[in-house]
């Protein structure tokens, strides 16, 4: 019986020093005031070795998504995947990206505490993209890995009371590509701002918003 209690003693006492997390209830209200259509553009930057550094474009009238915490999804609607063509170093691959229509890239977004444990965090982390290709005389299974480029999206409380609060909080999302398989082979990786490597990184900046879902 001594052990018992002095088990639910340290148990306690464990429980006692965990941070606080958010409930699902506070997630779920936090995704239903983030959840809309965003207009806005892409900004997508280079980057191609030493030799031709850094090169960038804008990709106006661009739509993304963000559902409710029950899906938890963020979609940056019709991004030009065949953009990759220009990082690919395998030749075939990269005239086959570049015939590639536009694709919805999408994500899983997440909730957390600040440090402060007063203001929150939102994260993403974009779901790997898969074509089927043809060149080179064969079919091929084409994955393309993305990142969230290591970012966490800050809200203080009173962004949580405003109509639009990832507008007030946070005006651009960002992702890059970080390699290319065929199969289960790594074709490539990237190093976006590596001047040795071949990298791509994309800024969804908004410049507009509405409340549809």
């Amino acid at each position: 019986m001594g052990l018992m209690i002095a088990a639910l003693m340290v148990v306690a006492c464990h429980n006692d020093n965990l941070p606080p997390r958010l409930s699902k209830a506070q997630k779920q209200e936090y995704g239903t005031k983030l959840a809309g259509t965003y207009g806005g553009e892409y900004n997508i930057i280079y980057t191609l070795n030493k030799q031709d550094s850094l090169f960038g474009e804008k990709i106006k009238e661009a739509t993304m998504s963000i559902t409710d915490y029950d899906m938890q999804g963020i979609f940056f609607h019709d991004f030009p995947v065949s953009r990759l063509s220009h990082i690919v170093q395998d030749p075939d691959l990269s005239k086959a990206l570049a015939d590639v229509p536009n694709q919805d890239i999408s994500a899983r977004y997440d909730f957390k505490y600040y440090t402060d444990y007063v203001s929150t965090l939102m994260s993403f982390e974009p779901v790997p993209v898969a074509l089927t290709l043809d060149y080179g005389g064969a079919t091929h299974h084409i994955i393309i890995r993305l990142g969230n480029n290591w970012r966490n999206y800050l809200f203080q409380p009173e962004h949580w009371t405003q109509q639009r609060p990832l507008l007030s909080a946070q005006w651009q999302l960002v992702f890059e590509f970080m390699a290319i398989y065929d199969g289960d082979r790594l074709v490539q990786e990237f190093d976006y701002g590596n001047y040795d490597a071949y990298g791509m990184f994309v800024v969804f900046k908004i410049d507009d918003a509405n409340d549809q879902p």
